[in-house]
Order: C-alpha cells, then sequence, then structure tokens
C-alpha cells in the first residue's frame, strides 16, 4: 500500500513538473522595432510689428503636439540661460505651424525661440536644429 502511494505521488510530481516545464520554457521575445526620427523645420516671419515662427514637422499624419520653447537673455550674446516652455499647440493636418512670438520686454536683449516634439509610441522625441531670435535695437 505505502508503495503504490510512493508511485502515485511520484508520478503526480513528475507529472506536475513536466507540465510546468512546458508552460515556462524560455522564449524569445523579439526586438521592440526602432522609433523613427522626426525633422523640425522653423524659420521666422515679420508681418509689420508682428513675429510669427512657422514650420514643418515630418514625418507624420494628423495634428501633431508640439511645444514652443523661449530663452529670455539680458544681454545680447552669449546667453548662459535654459529654455523654458512657453506654448503648446498642434500643427495642422499637413504637419505645418504657425505661431506668433513676441520680442524682448522690459531689460531683456534677445528673446530666443526654438520649437520641439515629445517621443510617441512610434517617434523619437526632436527639438528644431536652430533657434529664432529677436533682439532691440
Amino acid at each position: 500500500m505505502r508503495i503504490t502511494r510512493l508511485v502515485a505521488g511520484l508520478a503526480s510530481l513528475l507529472l506536475a513538473l513536466s507540465i510546468s516545464l512546458v508552460f515556462t520554457s524560455p522564449s524569445t521575445a523579439a526586438p521592440a522595432p526602432a522609433k523613427e526620427a522626426r525633422t523640425i523645420e522653423l524659420k521666422g516671419d515679420q508681418d509689420g510689428q508682428k513675429f510669427f515662427i512657422k514650420g514643418r514637422i515630418t514625418p507624420g499624419s494628423g495634428p501633431i503636439k508640439y511645444i514652443v520653447e523661449r530663452k529670455v537673455c539680458q544681454r545680447d550674446t552669449n546667453c548662459k540661460n535654459s529654455y523654458k516652455t512657453w506654448a503648446k499647440a498642434k500643427t495642422n493636418d499637413a504637419g505645418r505651424y504657425t505661431k506668433r512670438v513676441y520680442g524682448p520686454q522690459g531689460g531683456a536683449q534677445r528673446v530666443y525661440y526654438r520649437v520641439k516634439v515629445r517621443a510617441t509610441e512610434r517617434y523619437k522625441a526632436a527639438v528644431s536644429p536652430n533657434a529664432i531670435y529677436i533682439y532691440k535695437l
């Protein structure tokens, strides 16, 4: 009687181990697809006393959320200040944007603007390669 219990216990243990090994076999995970890089075009435009930044964000379809960052400098050049989020907006369906920007106020001599896009599941984060600045005469 004891031998049958021992054999039944060993058989059930072997069965449990084999089932657990089958379901927990090592699987190779597929590597995540590489994210696409975005390019941001940025140019400045003036209409009378109004200043605008215009450009395009590619690739992408539909409205793309973008961030306009601003850096205010007290001196004319060699500014060590960092960029801060100034405005958030969306592009049109073609990826184009236009945003009104303002010149320096108070004691500031220059104001720099650049555009950035956050990372998504499909695209990497990107920052415009150049910055537009407005200065006091």
